[in-house]
């Protein structure tokens, strides 16, 4: 069962907001996420740094109205963690953790670093399952995979 038919029979969707987008691949036949790098210092020659990521992440949860809003959503190449922060808060929350075959590479001025698998994080699935009144999040939880592209000229 994908993502997102997981949290759809549990009542929950998660919706990236602009300038993030989503699509479908129709290849993998799964739903994707878009997220823009704006600034960040990540070097896939050290595995070190972060990216920031542009856009919003939206979850709710349907069968009883709650949701909750993240903004400045930041990839750490060197902890292979997602955090972002939750509307009203001005601490980051660990959300996911990449893992499972991971590649980093670089093409000219081009970085890459896909992650086969992302998981739910502990930190984040207590945050989530308070936040939405729910007890669907567990850490470990699968959560897809994840990919990203940005240019570095230093």
């Amino acid at each position: 069962m994908s993502v997102e038919a997981a949290l759809a029979k549990a009542g929950l969707a998660e919706v990236p907001g602009s300038p993030a987008s989503v699509g479908y691949d129709n290849t993998n036949r799964a739903v994707t996420e878009s997220f823009p790098v704006t600034a960040g210092t990540a070097k896939v020659s050290t595995l070190t740094g972060h990216l920031d990521l542009a856009g919003k992440l939206l979850i709710v949860n349907f069968t009883n109205g709650k949701c909750v809003t993240f903004t400045s959503v930041v990839f750490d190449l060197f902890r292979d963690q997602i955090t972002a922060v939750p509307n009203g808060s001005a601490s980051p929350v660990v959300l996911f953790d990449t893992i499972g075959t991971r590649h980093a590479g670089t093409a000219g001025t081009t970085n890459t670093f896909t992650a086969s698998a992302v998981q739910v994080h502990a930190a984040g699935a207590s945050y989530l399952d308070a936040a939405l009144g729910t007890s669907y999040f567990v850490a470990g939880q699968n959560a897809g995979s994840f990919s990203s592209s940005w240019q570095f000229t230093g």
